[in-house]
């Protein structure tokens, strides 16, 4: 089998490092893709949401068009971040594969590398064949630990999207049933409340107007 790409020791050194350099910009990019989307801020902000829902059993009905804003913006917040995790998913998707393409294409070049190695076993004084069986020796090495590195970015990747779906679920039933729950509540509450007010009022009607006949009646009678 011919090597004729490997005809000097530095076409061997340099063998690979262009997907070796492209795999190390890519995941740099990738985790620092991650690294800005604020987890800790949006856990936060949505455990506030959920707390909110669980201690507000009630509100005041001057309170209620101001409260129902505060819930609407909320949830405003937690569409934004929804949707940030659903694009940052696919985003980790395109990486995933991107790593994948990599790594597919150092295990070619490893197995070409380790083709080359057999060839060249039996040296003898042959310097210039010595010279590059080291090297490539090298590369092979440093290429399947880069190899290696990506099969390890690419776990980490599924991890980290895997995480943020379940985020995003979480976040969608928290939209869907927690914040509609709530105000479903709330409105029963007032709802329910509001009859009493109409029952306790008729109640105070009834009365005043009774009292106001035994008041009559008295009068009446004073003055017969």
């Amino acid at each position: 089998m011919a090597f004729e790409e490997f005809g000097e020791v530095l076409d061997i050194v340099n063998y690979g490092t262009d997907t070796q350099n492209d795999f190390a910009g890519m995941s740099d990019c990738a985790f620092a893709y991650v690294r800005d989307f604020k987890t800790e801020e949006m856990v936060e902000k949505l455990t506030a949401m959920l707390e909110f829902f669980r201690n507000t059993e009630r509100v005041e009905p001057d309170k209620l068009k101001e409260t129902y804003a505060k819930v609407d913006a909320m949830s405003d917040d937690m569409k934004e971040y929804y949707m940030r995790l659903l694009m940052d998913s696919e985003a980790i998707e395109c990486f995933i594969s991107l790593s994948k393409a990599y790594s597919d294409d150092l295990a070619e070049k490893i197995e070409k590398g380790k083709s080359a190695l057999k060839a060249w076993k039996d040296v003898g004084k042959d310097e210039n064949l010595r010279s590059k069986y080291v090297a490539m020796d090298k590369r092979v090495g440093e290429m399947d630990l880069t190899r290696t590195v990506a099969g390890t970015f690419s776990a980490q990747m599924k991890v980290i999207r895997g995480n943020q779906l379940a985020m995003a679920d979480r976040i969608m039933s928290t939209i869907v049933n927690s914040i509609a729950a709530w105000k479903s509540r709330i409105a029963m509450t007032r709802s329910m409340e509001a009859d009493a007010d109409m029952r306790n009022a008729a109640l105070t009607d009834s009365i005043e107007e009774l009292l106001k006949l035994q008041r009559e009646g008295n009068t009446y009678l004073n003055k017969a």
